[in-house]
């Protein structure tokens, strides 16, 4: 496998892993990346009432148009370092009819400004103004999602030519699809996710293998049909992370599909949300704890949607 992204300013990353498709292979990144769309008019809200457009004029509202074929959802918080190469291999993948809903949860540094620097009518931003956590804001960015199809996406790692067509292709099939990943880090290192499309139908040996650690389910390479939207919002206060959520209700659903292909190339640093690492007892109790909740949760509303 030979992945190449481009399109980043002065950012480029180079996967090479000849006769291989899983496992570690050799990854080369240079960094520091600028917007580079040279589209005019980013869309700027503070608010979930109201859109309006940043030009070269200020800020003026603007009507919606017809809903979008997809939505690319992000939340972001103190991302200035690596958003701008986010937004970018987003944008050159997408079509100039699909939207990215960007939720910042009240970023203290410059992450709104360098979104607003993309002066794409495509990126629209909603501004929380307080910090309410990475759940609450994917939330928020979910229900704003107008798109037939919605794909979500982390602030700091990096989509593949291809993801787009890849993602909607496996939409037509399932309502929740989930993808693998391929990590790297600053010494250019990488691995790869696994996920097998024959374990698609086996729900539960998914949920189970979830809550056991043994399913390897990333909001950043999944995606979902809009009408995933009424079951899975709102998000329950408790649960502490929104792809668990997801990959949970895609199961107890039986509408989830695997798809054995690298959808986002994920970096790693130090500030990541979620990081490899061995957890005390308590924290594991918690979080079986909260499984078990959603699975409720998400029962429950299955039931009362079929009646």
């Amino acid at each position: 496998m030979n992945i190449s992204v481009v399109g980043l300013g002065r950012a480029r990353l180079r996967l090479n892993a000849p006769g291989a498709t899983r496992g570690h292979q050799a990854l080369t990144v240079s960094s520091g990346s600028r917007p580079q769309s040279p589209l005019v008019g980013v869309v700027v809200a503070e608010d979930g009432d109201r859109v309006t457009q940043s030009g070269p004029h200020g800020r003026s509202s603007i009507p919606r148009s017809e809903p979008p074929p997809l939505s690319v959802c992000i939340a972001t918080y103190n991302g200035e370092r690596y958003v701008a190469g986010q937004i970018n291999t987003i944008l050159s993948d997408i079509s100039s009819d699909d939207e990215v809903i960007v939720v910042d949860d009240a970023s203290s540094d410059d992450t709104v400004a360098i979104i607003e620097a993309f002066r794409d009518p495509r990126v629209h931003i909603y501004i929380n103004s307080t910090n309410e956590g990475h759940v609450k804001a994917f939330e928020r960015a979910i229900a704003l999602a107008s798109g037939r199809y919605v794909c979500l996406a982390d602030q700091d790692d990096l989509w593949p030519p291809g993801r787009t067509a890849k993602v909607i292709s496996a939409l037509r099939k399932y309502d929740v699809v989930a993808g693998e990943f391929t990590a790297f880090n600053v010494n250019g290192t990488a691995s790869s996710s696994t996920l097998r499309a024959r374990d698609s139908s086996h729900t539960v040996r998914n949920i189970v293998g979830l809550a056991l650690g043994r399913r390897e389910y990333f909001g950043c390479a999944m995606a979902f049909r809009s009408e995933m939207q009424r079951y899975l919002l709102p998000i329950p206060w408790y649960v502490e992370a929104h792809d668990h959520w997801l990959a949970l209700s895609g199961n107890i659903c039986g509408v989830l599909g695997h798809i054995e292909d690298t959808l986002v190339l994920r970096r790693i640093h130090d500030n990541n949300l979620t990081r490899p690492q061995r957890r005390d007892l308590l924290p594991v109790i918690r979080t079986r704890l909260i499984w078990a909740l959603s699975v409720t949760q998400l029962l429950c509303r299955r039931v009362l949607s079929r009646t």
